[in-house]
């Protein structure tokens, strides 16, 4: 079956290593459809076509987006997904958290912000301040 489509996956700059686990794993499913991929350290690499997917991290997808006149979507909306996820998410202010929450530790992430700040896992709560 021939196909139009090509994967981008991310890598280091030398081209040679996978910049994240999703990026190998992408290539990997493309190899069993068949779907040529090619590899790119950023986003200016890749050029424009309506048949690209792009996998890497957040900045380079959103700025493929960007550069090419796409939106780039809204964020994944994890409470929506919490009954096939198996995990529970709660929305809190850092204020809220840090009167409601005393006992550690608790993985913080942003939740309606691409990349607002890095997600990390906070053991006391000076990590949270």
């Amino acid at each position: 079956m021939e196909t139009k489509v090509i994967m981008w996956v991310q890598t280091d700059d030398s081209y040679k290593k996978h910049l994240w686990d999703l990026c190998a794993i992408a290539e990997i499913g493309a190899g069993e459809w068949l779907i040529p991929v090619k590899r790119f350290y950023r986003s200016n690499e890749i050029p424009h076509s309506q048949y690209n997917v792009v996998v890497g991290s957040v900045d380079e997808c959103s700025s493929y987006l960007d550069q090419n006149g796409y939106a780039v979507p809204p964020p994944i909306d994890m409470i929506g997904l919490s009954s096939v996820s198996g995990r529970r998410f709660r929305v809190e202010s850092k204020d809220n958290f840090l009167e409601r929450y005393t006992s550690y530790p608790y993985f913080i992430k942003p939740y309606d912000i691409h990349k607002e700040f890095p997600a990390f896992v906070a053991k006391d709560k000076e990590d949270v301040l």
